[in-house]
């Protein structure tokens, strides 16, 4: 008699012996990166022979409680066609948890707890996935995340409650915190170069101007990215050692 086909949607263990390989431990490492990641870029992180038997593995790790499968993305249109979405569950995160194997644990971009807009927070993984993933495969380009960037940002941002904000003014217009900030380090000429980006992710869903300058607009965002560039905030916050390229991804 054949197996019975476990749910997507909730977990159901049997109580499956689960000895973690170094696989494993890639997937748990990137979804200490990126609070969601879709099955195909799980596989493109950690590889194998087989993305069926990839798949399997992925659905052992969550029905015996080591990833998350996160319940809004079955309330999405094509959410029981498209690749499963996944992120850390408890036991992944307690087998990272204390050691040199997993990203930084705050998650500076994206918290523990439910999001507003979830379609948006997988957007941005999806984005910054790509270009890392990109970069691995690109000869002399290495990603650089946002762990990176921080842990060698001034200490008062490293302990500031957002540490992406970039600020001139008290205005609610005077401050922006980019979706993301990441960079690229390349060659040129055999020299060590970099380049810095802050990315605003937009799912169309944003007006490009309001006539209450007091909302949030895509025109009202550019305005204040122009004057923190100005400013000097990127350096000054984040100490990154150029002025960062203003870049807005939308798809």
């Amino acid at each position: 008699m054949g197996t019975v086909r476990r749910s997507r949607r909730q977990r159901q263990s049997r109580g499956k012996r689960i000895v973690l390989t170094e696989r494993d431990l890639s997937i748990f490492r990137a979804l200490s990166r990126y609070r969601y990641l879709r099955s195909t870029y799980l596989y493109a992180f950690a590889g194998g022979a087989s993305e069926t038997r990839f798949k399997e593995r992925l659905g052992d790790l969550f029905h015996e409680g080591y990833l998350d499968r996160p319940a809004e993305q079955w309330r999405l249109a094509e959410g029981l066609h498209a690749p499963t979405i996944y992120e850390l569950g408890r036991a992944a995160a307690r087998v990272l948890e204390g050691s040199e194997l997993g990203g930084d644990a705050r998650r500076v971009l994206l918290g523990p707890g439910a999001h507003r807009q979830f379609e948006h927070s997988v957007m941005i993984c999806d984005v910054l996935a790509s270009i890392e993933l990109d970069a691995l495969t690109t000869p002399n380009l290495r990603f650089i995340s946002v762990f990176e960037i921080l842990a060698k940002a001034p200490e008062t941002t490293r302990h500031a409650p957002s540490p992406l904000q970039l600020q001139i003014g008290t205005g609610k217009d005077q401050s922006v915190v980019p979706d993301a900030v990441f960079g690229l380090a390349y060659l040129a000429k055999e020299q060590p170069c970099y380049r810095f980006f802050a990315l605003e992710a937009d799912r169309g869903t944003m007006p490009v101007a309001r006539n209450n300058r007091g909302q949030s607009s895509y025109l009202s965002k550019l305005r204040t990215y122009i004057s923190v560039l100005a400013e000097g905030q990127p350096r000054r916050v984040w100490g990154i050692p150029r002025a960062v390229q203003r870049s807005k991804l939308s798809l």
